[in-house]
């Protein structure tokens, strides 16, 4: 194809396109700034700059415009690498915008990077990258947070804990992409087999965000010592459990860091925002119940909230982990007291009810 052919660009209007409702598909791209990020870059392609005042865009480009289709993962891998670029100045250059479009799934064609692309859409909504990713991909959360970091604070430190994260967040995404892949027939199963020898490792490339002092075996223990109080508290499990996961996640360090508990906090309410199943399956007073605990977890000795205080007697009875004996004083339920009193039968708790460390 010439590049005179497909030099057109797009034309914008402040008339909505006609979508029958059925024919109606979400689909999303990202800019540079105002433009498209890839026509620019190949000599004589000129860029394409959009009208986010717009609400419609049309293109004669025959090959159209380019987005991807919502639950496709492995997609989100042209989207993240966006984190890197910025974060290591590579391409560096104005935010990344992410577009939300309506499209006819009528006029849809795909290509072979599981791409799809279309003559015309609808300007729905326009967001951060952040905000994407959290929306759409929220397992992609700590990826998030470490960029966000790296970002305000650009320490060597803190770049090298965002690509190590990163890494493994590629790593999960070009993974989603293959499996899709030898779903459509793309690479054969002993292929895929060869690059991905463990399927019950599904995560395992993940790094731990914060090392091993809060990172997930602590979550681990949280949530079963959060299991063996609950027996007797009669706390609400499904939020001790989500607490397990969150109360350290938006840790910045494995020292002195007060505000990490607000910051999980907000993480929540974010993602609830963005995408009301997650967390899955807890309504609005255990929601709540859930961000309180995040959020007070270190400067609270107890709210009177069962659930809340089980979260908390969850976390410091694993104070062992860094050779602090747990406080009765400082628990915030009486059974999470009297283990602390008698730490020697908690744990032989945890051992005959095979919940101990691994």
């Amino acid at each position: 194809m010439e590049i005179e052919e497909i030099k057109h660009g797009i034309e914008f209007s402040n008339e909505p396109i006609f979508i029958r409702e059925e024919n109606k598909q979400i689909v999303y791209r990202f800019n540079i700034g105002e433009f498209s990020p890839y026509i620019g870059l190949i000599e004589g392609y000129e860029p394409v700059k959009w009208d986010y005042s717009s609400v419609s865009a049309k293109t004669s480009n025959p090959e159209g415009i380019f987005a991807i289709l919502p639950e496709e993962e492995g997609n989100v891998v042209i989207f993240i690498d966006r984190f890197y670029q910025e974060i290591s100045g590579t391409r560096k250059g104005d935010e990344t915008v992410v577009l939300k479009l309506e499209v006819d799934k009528c006029k849809l064609k795909e290509n072979e990077r599981l791409e799809v692309s279309f003559p015309e859409c609808n300007i729905l909504e326009t967001m951060t990258l952040e905000d994407f990713v959290i929306r759409l991909f929220p397992q992609y959360y700590d990826l998030v947070e470490w960029y966000r970091i790296a970002k305000a604070n650009p320490t060597e430190s803190n770049k090298k804990m965002f690509n190590q994260v990163w890494e493994a967040s590629n790593g999960i995404a070009i993974k989603a992409k293959h499996k899709k892949y030898l779903e459509l027939g793309r690479i054969a199963k002993a292929e895929y087999d060869k690059k991905y020898p463990n399927p019950s490792l599904e995560h395992s490339i993940t790094p731990e965000p914060i090392e091993q002092i809060y990172g997930r075996e602590h979550s681990k223990r949280v949530f079963q010592n959060g299991l063996i109080l609950s027996a007797s508290t009669g706390a609400n499990v499904k939020v001790v459990q989500l607490f397990a996961m969150f109360h350290d996640i938006r840790r910045h360090n494995d020292g002195h860091d007060p505000d990490h508990g607000k910051r999980a906090s907000d993480l929540l309410r974010t993602i609830r925002r963005n995408t009301p199943t997650t967390p899955t399956d807890l309504n609005d007073t255990e929601f709540e119940e859930l961000c309180s605990a995040c959020e007070n977890h270190t400067s609270l000795h107890k709210t009177g909230n069962i659930t809340v205080d089980t979260c908390f007697d969850a976390d410091r009875l694993d104070l062992t982990r860094i050779g602090i004996t747990p406080s009765p004083e400082r628990m915030a339920t009486e059974i999470g007291a009297n283990f602390a009193k008698n730490m020697y039968l908690f744990e032989a708790i945890k051992k005959k009810s095979n919940l101990g460390r691994q």
